[in-house]
């Protein structure tokens, strides 16, 4: 069977290099990916890249982000198109990044980029229920095409590993892009009630993003002492922090996506088996309990939150449980292997 995988996001991405391995030793196989740094440089290599390699294929697998190649690549061929969509484009670009209103020309673009998408492809691949029915509910989309599968980990780079702490305080890592939807500044001004309580506190910070100034603006505004900021790290050095850290921070700013959404930091911090402090959500419900498997803030303010991280700190045992238990929980259901499994069985088995 000829197959041709593409993506218009980075192709060593965690989710894209684990299709791109898979599919790559089953099929006959064809990729059309761009290694440019943005989607403004990357889209139009692959349109062209398209125009030469997509003819003659029995199946076309269209990864993260992939809305403008799903629709051009229906134009062509009436074959199947297997789509990942995981995040909606217009929740993303009106809800969480706030880029634009729903009203707006972006906001009507996204939302027709989203729907068209979903009504082409033959399969589509999600990993929560919540956003299943947002789709059905938002598009009207047949609840037949959805596929729930979890995120795949980079597992060569993303592992348990035994290495010194990084502070010998309890230290907290976040890792991420700075969007509202992590709700940095929560974050913030969560570690300033700490402090000012004289908890020991360390929080880590790793990446870097749309409200990265904003957020070291406002840790030097409120003279937050126990803080580091590091704008870049390789996966070698981010599993080095993941390690050297008691728990890890994931996203805690509200709005419909939090609702539908489980960030790739949580499936990393289970494959390390480390504890995940996250915002409470129906998306987080369907896989993780909270203080058994995770750690969840039951609404989005700073004083909830700096309340449940001393919960945690002050409480060894129960971090341990929950640091077992999510490993357990990873190894049991959310390792790659499980998800080719499930992949196979729900639709890799299905294509002729």
């Amino acid at each position: 069977m000829k197959l041709l995988f593409t993506c218009s996001d980075r192709p060593a991405m965690a989710r894209n290099k684990y299709y791109r391995e898979l599919l790559s030793s089953k099929y006959d196989y064809t990729e059309c990916v761009s290694h440019s740094k943005t989607y403004a440089k990357r889209l139009p290599s692959i349109f062209f890249q398209l125009l030469f390699k997509m003819w003659n294929k029995d199946v076309y697998f269209v990864s993260y982000q992939g809305y403008f190649l799903v629709i051009f690549l229906r134009i062509f061929t009436k074959k199947t198109i297997v789509f990942d969509y995981y995040v909606s484009l217009h929740d993303m670009i009106i809800q969480d990044r706030k880029l634009a209103t729903a009203d707006s020309l972006l906001g009507k673009l996204t939302f027709w980029l989203d729907k068209r998408s979903l009504e082409l492809a033959d399969y589509v691949i999600v990993d929560t229920t919540q956003l299943i029915n947002t789709a059905v509910n938002n598009y009207g989309i047949d609840r037949e095409k959805f596929t729930r599968l979890p995120l795949a980990v980079n597992e060569e780079k993303i592992f348990p590993k035994e290495i010194a702490r990084h502070k010998e305080m309890f230290t907290l890592v976040y890792m991420g892009s700075y969007i509202p939807f992590h709700g940095v500044d929560i974050v913030m001004e969560a570690a300033k009630i700490l402090e000012d309580k004289g908890e020991e506190v360390y929080f880590l910070m790793l990446g870097k993003g749309q409200k990265y100034e904003e957020s070291t603006a406002l840790a030097k505004e409120l003279n937050i002492q126990n803080i580091e900021f590091i704008d870049f790290v390789t996966m070698e050095e981010l599993n080095d922090y993941y390690n050297a850290s008691d728990v890890t921070l994931g996203a805690f700013g509200a709005g419909e996506r939090a609702k539908v959404f489980i960030t790739n930091k949580a499936y990393e911090s289970f494959a390390v088996g480390k504890p995940h402090l996250t915002l409470d959500t129906p998306a987080m419900n369907e896989l993780f309990v909270g203080d058994e498997s995770i750690f969840f803030v039951k609404d989005s303010t700073p004083e909830s939150l700096a309340q449940k991280i001393m919960d945690i700190k002050h409480n060894e045992s129960l971090r341990e449980t929950v640091a077992h238990n999510a490993a357990t929980l990873y190894q049991n259901i959310l390792t790659n292997q499980k998800v080719t499994e499930q992949l196979e069985k729900e639709i890799l088995s299905k294509l002729s």
